[in-house]
């Protein structure tokens, strides 16, 4: 999961913001 927003997202992934759910 995304560190900031606690839900999971691309983030993860690919390392970018470029897919996340939520900034």
């Amino acid at each position: 999961t995304d560190r900031k927003t606690g839900r999971t997202s691309t983030i993860e992934v690919s390392g970018l913001q470029t897919q996340s759910t939520d900034f």
